[in-house]
């Protein structure tokens, strides 16, 4: 015990060199290391070790790939050549069409749209309390919250954040939390 004592205070201690490391642990494995770096890549042939029957195989199947590349050639030529002529029958038959005439204009409107300004009055409400207060008469008039928000998108009244459309579940966030 003296002899360790004496040995911390004075700085006698030999600290191991670094480079002397014992190799017995598993972080260092041995046996890769013998083996030239260009076999420890993944992916790495030995082409000299391939036989011709291996690369018989390789030529037969470059072979079918590049058949199949030349049907697929072929194949989309024609797909070409047949969209074209679609193209060019369309364009021949909408020159020998006559025009035809316009839609019959319809006085009737969609009948949510005829609804909405006949029920919807002339003030655009603006604060909050109005826009519930607003709510709260179309309510009385029957009209549900898919409807009320019809009426708003109509009236072009813009939402409470500015953004997006009315909907009827935020018609009736407002109308309860207002």
């Amino acid at each position: 015990m003296d002899d360790f004592l004496y040995n911390v205070r004075t700085g006698n201690v030999k600290n191991m060199d670094k480079s002397h490391r014992r190799y017995d642990n598993n972080r260092f494995q041995t046996s890769n290391r013998q083996q030239p770096a260009k076999d420890r890549r993944k992916g790495y042939v030995n082409y000299r070790s391939l036989s011709t029957d291996q690369f018989s195989v390789f030529k037969d199947f470059f072979n079918t790939i590049i058949e199949n590349q030349a049907r697929q050639a072929v194949a989309m030529e024609k797909i070409a050549d047949c969209l074209e002529r679609l193209i060019e029958n369309k364009t021949e038959s909408v020159a020998l069409t006559p025009p035809t005439s316009p839609a019959p204009k319809n006085d009737t409107a969609d009948p949510v749209n005829t609804d909405i300004t006949d029920i919807a009055p002339a003030a655009h409400p603006k604060t909050r309390a109005e826009m519930v207060a607003f709510v709260h008469d179309l309510r009385e008039q029957g009209l549900s919250y898919e409807k009320i928000a019809d009426v708003f998108e109509a009236k072009r009244i813009s939402t409470l954040s500015g953004r997006g459309k009315w909907r009827g579940q935020t018609i009736y966030r407002l109308f309860h939390e207002g």
